[in-house]
């Protein structure tokens, strides 16, 4: 009996650790949501995956090798980028996923993101999303989480 409690109690500590961000502004979600690029720049959207798998771990996202904040399940983050080949990773802070993507003015991109089983941890993924009308999909099902600045 001791142990079928122990048990419980440590499932419902999991649950209530489960990874959350504040959400950004209803404004800045709704604003980001337009898929509107700025002049002389791109728009780069990366969405995590509604998962209950590695949910208790927020991803950090790092843009050109700089902390841009972080995501947890089923969010979002816009970045807005000038024109070139910029570096996206996501981290657990002990695995990460990276990719080198090129972007061109006036355009927007999408990226998918989640949780792989590891080697008995966590493995982020990271991938590009082909067609944009999905990843706008993706994107409007989900809260935008707050930028780091």
């Amino acid at each position: 009996m001791k142990t079928f409690w122990a048990l419980g109690m440590s499932c419902l500590i999991l649950l209530s650790a489960c990874a959350s961000a504040p959400a950004a502004s209803a404004d800045k979600d709704k604003e980001a949501k337009q898929f509107v690029t700025a002049d002389g720049t791109a728009n780069l959207y990366v969405a995590r995956k509604s998962e209950m798998f590695g949910s208790i771990i927020a991803f950090k996202l790092l843009v050109d090798d700089k902390e841009k904040g972080s995501l947890s399940p089923a969010t979002y983050q816009l970045f807005v980028l000038p024109p070139g080949q910029h570096k996206i990773e996501v981290s657990t802070g002990l695995k990460s996923a990276r990719l080198t993507v090129d972007v061109a003015a006036g355009k927007n991109y999408f990226l998918s993101t989640g949780a792989t089983a590891g080697d008995a941890i966590i493995q982020p993924e990271l991938g590009v999303v082909l067609f944009e009308e999905m990843g706008k999909l993706m994107v409007s099902q989900f809260p935008r989480a707050p930028i780091q600045e």
